[in-house]
């Protein structure tokens, strides 16, 4: 049960043990998650979509998708990428 204990305040779900901060959202529309691992890697995922389904795992499948596609990468990039876009 510990991996799985949070803590929620100021709007942020927060897992002390991971490190991982997170936070998810929709409005009418739209929805998003932003996350930032203990390891200090971040992202943010955008949609032009909600489910307001009863029940819904729209935002819980966003997140898993996304942590499989961070976990599948076997290299980041060592330098800053914005430095090569005009």
């Amino acid at each position: 049960m510990g991996q799985f204990r949070f803590h929620y305040g100021f709007c942020w779900l927060v897992r002390p043990a991971q490190g991982n901060w997170r936070h998810d959202g929709s409005l009418p529309g739209t929805a998003a998650l932003l996350v930032r691992t203990g390891s200090g890697l971040s992202w943010v995922a955008l949609f032009n979509a909600r489910d307001m389904t009863t029940n819904s795992r729209f935002q819980s499948e966003i997140d898993g998708a996304m942590w499989q596609a961070v976990n599948g990468v076997t290299a980041w990039p060592t330098h800053d990428l914005f430095a090569t876009v005009p």
